[in-house]
């Protein structure tokens, strides 16, 4: 038989580092090795018989353990190729069968209606404790609904109210602070209130004041000019004063000079002050009065009462009516400068 080279780079400890000194060695056709235990004789072997198996017979004794096995069943040994590994596997498959026969008789000893306490009787008494539990349930929610229906000063609930009721209202449970527990008695005894719609009307105002201010810009000129007049706003004003007060008919007498008024003066008057453009002027001026004055009114009959809300609102209601008084000021204060200064303009408005 010719030389057996045998690689030895190729068994190495886990960190990398190689078991054997040289990279290989030459097995002649008869070979002892022998050395301490531990030192590598029993990996060698291994060695060999992996790097020559695919073309030698190699048989490798690893002591008798390997080719030995016990067989309790019999009391004895037998003698086998890998005998002890065998005599392993078949008390491992022992063990998982015997797991198996006490699993089975587990498993018949709950369905065997003869045991009290099999599946069935098991079923039989988790169904019962369900129905205790759900009858329990059933007697709370009937209970409840009662206590609550039974409340008086204040009435809690509505008249017909019951189980189905309480079982709605359950889920919007919560603990309350003696706060709001005073504050929903207030809201229980109080009486069923209605209260009025304050309406806030979108106005423009800028159209207000563009429409005043237009006014306020406007001037007619006199059709037919009265000298005595001398175009002084106080004569004009007296004089359209004595218009008003005096009779239009000839032979009326003044209550200023005393003398007679003619006819003659009541026309000359009465075409002066009817002009057209003084006319359209003064009805510019008295309609948009009259609108300001709408307006005014409209802002200060905005009104509300307090007691008007339910306890749980009424500190809402306030603020927000708060907010609405302070608008309302700057309104009517708007209001008032608008009716100023067309009155103003009235009275001078030539």
């Amino acid at each position: 038989m010719n030389e057996l080279n045998i690689d030895l780079t190729k068994q190495k400890f886990t960190d990398g580092i190689q078991i054997f000194k040289d990279d290989h060695v030459s097995l002649k056709h008869k070979n002892f090795i022998f050395a301490r235990n531990g030192s590598g004789k029993s990996t060698f072997a291994s060695l060999l018989k992996e790097q020559c198996s695919p073309n030698l017979d190699v048989r490798v004794f690893a002591g008798f353990d390997t080719v030995l096995g016990e067989n309790e069943k019999l009391n004895a040994f037998s003698l086998s190729i890998n005998a002890g590994e065998n005599e392993l596997a078949i008390k491992q498959k022992e063990t998982e069968i015997q797991a198996k026969q006490n699993e089975l008789k587990r498993v018949t000893s709950e369905i065997d209606d003869s045991d009290i306490h099999n599946l069935k009787a098991k079923k039989a008494a988790a169904e019962a404790a369900v129905q205790k539990n759900n009858t329990a349930i059933d007697k709370f929610y009937s209970d409840s609904a009662a206590y609550i229906k039974k409340r008086t000063q204040p009435q809690i609930s509505k008249t017909t109210y019951n189980k189905s009721d309480f079982k709605k209202e359950i889920s919007h449970a919560a603990a309350l602070q003696e706060i709001d527990v005073t504050q929903l008695k207030k809201t229980l005894e109080t009486e069923e209130l209605f209260v009025n719609t304050v309406e806030w009307k979108h106005v423009n105002y800028s159209a207000y004041l563009k429409s005043t201010n237009e006014i306020l810009k406007s001037k007619v000129e006199e059709k037919n000019r009265i000298k005595r007049l001398q175009n002084n706003q106080q004569r004009i004003n007296f004089a359209e004063e004595g218009m008003r007060i005096h009779k239009h008919q000839s032979g009326e007498i003044c209550a200023f000079c005393g003398n007679a008024i003619s006819e003659e003066t009541f026309q000359e008057l009465e075409s002066y002050f009817s002009a057209d453009e003084v006319a359209v002027l003064r009805n510019r001026i008295v309609e948009g009065k009259k609108k300001v004055s709408q307006l005014s009114s409209l802002i200060i009959s905005m009104k509300w009462t307090q007691a008007a809300f339910y306890p749980e609102y009424q500190e809402t209601a306030g603020n927000i009516w708060d907010d609405l008084v302070a608008h309302k000021k700057i309104i009517l204060s708007f209001c008032d400068a608008l009716e100023d200064a067309l009155e103003s303009k009235e009275k001078k408005f030539i």
